[in-house]
């Protein structure tokens, strides 16, 4: 999780994304692939995870940095996710928490 992680660094010393606990990561931000937003949702997530990739990988340098760098700037706009596990096909049976 990226909760271990400075925050400060990666999203700025008095971002929201800083507030952001390790619970309500976890309950609002541990996500994957399909996401659906509008296009100006899109415009401000796209702007920060794209300064968010580099400060990331700077602190977990391995395959998952772009997607902590995304949920991370998720969080840092306070766009709490829907999770839906109905679109899991690998494990149908998981459960959103």
């Amino acid at each position: 999780s990226w909760s271990n992680f400075s925050k400060a660094h990666v999203c700025g010393q008095h971002s929201p994304c800083t507030n952001t606990s390790k619970n309500e990561a976890y309950q609002h931000y541990s996500v994957g692939p399909v996401y659906i937003a509008s296009k100006q949702d899109w415009d401000s997530i796209s702007r920060n995870w794209w300064d968010f990739v580099p400060r990331v990988h700077q602190q977990y340098p391995l395959l998952l940095a772009e997607m902590y760098a995304y949920t991370m700037a998720v969080a840092d706009l306070r766009l709490p996710f829907s999770l839906l596990s109905s679109y899991m096909v690998s494990d149908p049976t998981t459960q959103s928490p």
